[in-house]
């Protein structure tokens, strides 16, 4: 997940320099050259940033359609692994319970041991599946909240882009031309 969403806490203090300055170029080579979703939105948006405020607005707009699934691509395995968990906990336990009809002993102490000994492989299949699935439904939380975070971030600082590109359109040039 932190792969996915790269330092954005200076990126948008750094562009409304550049374009303070007028250097467009500089301001798209700065987004290009720094990682994660918010320097690709930002770069997405400098590159219409020359034509009218709608066309920033669709620019910030494609780039969130193509950021924010990426942020939430990582997230559904836990989900799964959670699932899963619960299934194999449950198999485990109704398996282990399974004694085979011929695999029965005659003598009732014997019997009870080998029930003694099932019930417990049983509620131990049960507990590892329950901790599992907690576990993994905690990750799931946890994450979501992040990425729901991240997403809050990425739509605000791309808006501020959009924003800086309109409020300093006037002076912005491409490099030397």
């Amino acid at each position: 997940l932190a792969r996915g969403r790269g330092p954005s806490t200076k990126l948008v203090s750094a562009i409304e320099a550049h374009l303070r300055d007028g250097d467009l170029g500089g301001a798209i080579a700065l987004s290009g050259a720094a990682p994660g979703a918010v320097a690709r939105a930002a770069r997405r948006i400098l590159l219409e940033a020359l034509t009218t405020p709608a066309r920033l607005e669709a620019a910030r707009e494609v780039a969130l359609l193509v950021e924010v699934p990426r942020l939430w691509a990582r997230a559904g395995g836990f989900a799964v692994l959670a699932n899963l968990a619960t299934l194999f906990g449950l198999l485990g336990t109704v398996t282990s319970v399974f004694v085979p009809i011929g695999c029965v002993p005659v003598d009732a102490r014997s019997r009870a041991v080998m029930l003694a000994k099932q019930i417990s492989e049983g509620l131990t299949c049960t507990w590892f599946g329950l901790f599992v699935a907690a576990s993994a439904l905690t990750c799931v939380l946890v994450f979501r909240s992040r990425i729901e975070a991240w997403e809050a971030t990425l739509r605000a600082e791309s808006k501020a882009v959009v924003n800086l590109a309109i409020t300093y359109r006037e002076r912005l040039r491409l490099g030397d031309s």
